[in-house]
């Protein structure tokens, strides 16, 4: 899942074995992104991301945590995230990611009304939930999670059933010692509105040439402002974003042999195979067609990377 594929609306897409029963768990390393970092991005669907092994930084909206073995994070829908390895270290984590209909999600009926859609599309919503692993009730819900791995992955006659159940336990958790007790949140701030306008039109042109003044123009801003924005929510400047977005979309492209590296290239956005080869090294460590020749040895059982 290098890529993430998204819909008309930017949301990630085909994550998901079976589209009307939107839930996936499945364990990671952090070197299986070979930069050892998942960009910024955002999808409707909750996440939870737990380590199991090593150390991850987590950058959400207004938020950064260090997260070590037995922690981890509830990341809401909609809400801009991305994690990366700590100090070059390997990580090996735990994501299970799963739509708020599971939980029962819409906007009429009691339950819903009183337990699920204030903190998705109310006025009691949150951006992220750290869980440190060591009051019992995280304990509790970091175990409800294990046994949410174990079901899905037998998936015995109604499994579904067995999820769903579990996915609720863990909200009963959650708003029994965090959610009950959250204050009524104010509108949020269009600038946090902002840096979806700016990711949403990266993503949308990359093909193209793209300047800063696109990006900000795109936000009715000033290119000024959109570098401090970027810097303040993504830790990087828009152009910096610009490239690592093209050259990660890259590897999905460089797996197809069907396409040359110039083609490559041009698909996501490169004026010439050499200013795409430069900067593919310069991130990747590796040429594209070394990248393509160590993919494929990895994918014939030759080992990890190199």
């Amino acid at each position: 899942m290098e890529h993430i594929e998204r819909n008309q609306d930017k949301m990630e897409t085909g994550m998901f074995l079976d589209e009307d029963f939107a839930f996936y768990i499945y364990e990671r390393r952090i070197s299986d992104y070979r930069d050892g970092e998942v960009l910024s991005h955002w999808h409707i669907e909750l996440e939870f991301i737990l380590v199991l092994e090593g150390c991850l930084d987590y950058i959400g909206e207004n938020s950064e945590y260090m997260l070590s073995e037995g922690q981890g994070v509830l990341v809401n829908g909609n809400v801009l995230h991305s994690y990366r390895r700590k100090e070059m270290k390997e990580c090996r984590y735990l994501v299970m990611i799963f739509h708020p209909s599971l939980l029962g999600y819409s906007n009429e009926g009691r339950i819903s009304k009183k337990y699920i859609y204030p903190y998705f599309a109310g006025n009691k919503t949150f951006l992220d939930i750290c869980l440190s692993g060591e009051e019992a009730w995280q304990k509790e819900f970091i175990k409800a999670v294990f046994e949410a791995d174990r079901i899905f992955e037998v998936q015995a006659k109604g499994y579904e059933l067995d999820l769903q159940m579990t996915l609720l336990r863990c909200w009963r958790i959650l708003y029994e010692n965090v959610l009950c007790s959250r204050p009524v949140q104010p509108e949020k701030d269009t600038k946090d509105e902002l840096i979806y306008k700016a990711v949403k039109y990266i993503r949308e042109h990359m093909g193209g040439k793209i300047y800063l003044s696109d990006i900000a123009d795109a936000c009715s801003i000033s290119n000024t402002e959109c570098c401090r924005m970027f810097k303040r929510q993504v830790g990087q400047s828009p152009m910096e974003y610009v490239k690592k977005y093209r050259i990660k979309r890259s590897l999905d492209f460089l797996d197809q042999k069907d396409y040359s590296i110039m083609q490559v290239a041009e698909m996501v956005g490169f004026d010439s195979q050499s200013y795409y080869t430069k900067v593919f090294r310069g991130m990747m460590k590796c040429t594209p067609q070394e990248y393509r020749r160590q993919k494929e040895k990895v994918n014939q059982g030759g080992g990890m990377w190199e």
